[in-house]
């Protein structure tokens, strides 16, 4: 079945080209692979191992390094100029800006870390700070519904009545997780009765 490309619709089209394949996309596999054809650009393997090297002397690992490879095929495609002389050597520059921007996010998510571990005091010789610390961690450990209508009672300081309507529960559901949750406390807290 001979259909015009105009015409053709398919996403499994095998009778432009003879080969399987979304219509007007270029089967990447065949020579030429790097060239635009129909407003897409798809590199060819041989094409993709070098933006891989790129990445890899960039210090880009593992699952960062795959995810780095498939957000320069999606820039690729998405933000290639139309008139791209080389699709690799753009590729290739988008993966360099690519790699320093996952380093630069790296070293700020290590020192924001670094400034909460400094800043949250595992020990601390204040009781009360320690006391805080302590009852965060329980609450963190709480159910989402546990944890709920704990901060709604004891840091927002609502009635039964009005957490059970924020809530859109019955009030005795509302007092017995309650219940629930200063059980859970007392037992992570180390309180007894």
């Amino acid at each position: 079945m001979n259909v015009p490309h105009s015409s053709c619709v398919c996403l499994v089209c095998t009778h432009h080209s003879g080969r399987p394949g979304p219509a007007g996309i270029p089967d990447p596999w065949s020579r030429g692979a790097g060239v635009r054809e129909a407003s897409v650009v798809v590199l060819a393997p041989e094409e993709l191992r070098r933006v891989r090297g790129v990445l890899y002397l960039c210090g880009l690992r593992g699952e960062d390094l795959a995810e780095a490879i498939q957000d320069v095929q999606l820039r690729l495609l998405e933000r290639a100029p139309e008139d791209i002389r080389s699709a690799v050597a753009w590729a290739c520059a988008v993966a360099g800006r690519l790699a320093v921007d996952r380093h630069r996010r790296a070293g700020t998510r290590a020192r924001l870390t670094e400034r909460l571990r400094v800043l949250t005091p595992t020990t601390s010789r204040d009781p009360d700070v320690a006391l805080e610390v302590s009852v965060r961690a329980a609450i963190a450990t709480l159910p989402a519904d546990l944890r709920a209508v704990v901060v709604l009672r004891y840091y927002a300081d609502l009635e039964v009545d009005a957490m059970a309507s924020a809530l859109d529960v019955p009030s005795g559901t509302v007092k017995s997780r309650l219940h629930r949750a200063q059980q859970r406390l007392r037992a992570c807290l180390g309180e007894q009765g």
